[in-house]
């Protein structure tokens, strides 16, 4: 077989199987398909197996300003780190397991405890940690096709963490979840491949008050070495 042909084959054996049903997961076909659609979409299982994902992106603020981020997440111990610089300010977030800090303009803060249990929980909920937990097949997700089968309902057992509203091709173009008691979704644009993952070129909060393009990524398979120690 010569290696142009092996290629293919290689590449063709590896669609198959990035895009196999998540049988590790609860729900019904249909709802099952789509989730595994749009972690297809996004890259695949072998990528969001890892346990780092860090991407840089460019934000446009409500105040006018644009902010260059890098942001570095475990997908496994659900934790985050934000570094984000504008013309006039340098400011650092951490979002740990037992504790949470910032960072703005060499002022530290550490973060109070029930803020802490909020941006977790709002970490949990976020499309990357989930697309980790798609691609593991972790057995306490169940996923549901609803209103007309373009929302797809993601559950923790029978805990509502999110939604993502498909298109009829089975592309997400949104996703949402409850944040602090509200209602936080997010508008995305087309996707490309950057870097590791795949990923909307931009994406808008609701509001329009947070505004974003994704620039590059890329997955370590090691735990992220972040900690308040870096602020």
């Amino acid at each position: 077989m010569s290696i142009i042909c092996a290629l293919v084959v290689s590449s063709i054996l590896y669609s198959q199987e990035d895009t196999r049903e998540l049988l590790g997961i609860s729900g019904d076909g249909a709802s099952v398909s789509a989730a595994s659609k749009i972690l297809h979409n996004a890259g695949g299982r072998e990528v969001w197996s890892k346990k780092t994902f860090i991407v840089y992106e460019r934000a446009f603020l409500r105040s006018g300003k644009i902010a260059n981020l890098k942001i570095t997440r475990d997908l496994e111990k659900i934790t985050r780190l934000i570094e984000s610089k504008t013309d006039d300010t340098v400011y650092m977030e951490y979002i740990g397991v037992e504790n949470g800090c910032t960072n703005r303009n060499g002022e530290r803060a550490e973060m109070e405890k029930s803020e802490l249990e909020v941006e977790r929980q709002g970490l949990k909920q976020s499309p990357y940690y989930v697309y980790h937990r798609l691609a593991k097949e972790d057995s306490n997700l169940r996923v549901e096709l609803t209103e007309n089968e373009n929302r797809l309902n993601v559950y923790d057992r029978d805990q509502l963490l999110c939604w993502f509203l498909i298109d009829a091709t089975g592309q997400q173009y949104s996703w949402g979840n409850i944040y602090n008691g509200a209602i936080n979704q997010h508008f995305y644009g087309p996707y490309k491949k950057m870097g590791d993952a795949i990923l909307p070129t931009w994406g808008s909060a609701m509001d329009g008050g947070f505004r974003f393009e994704y620039l590059v990524s890329e997955f370590r398979d090691g735990p992220a070495e972040i900690s308040c120690n870096l602020l």
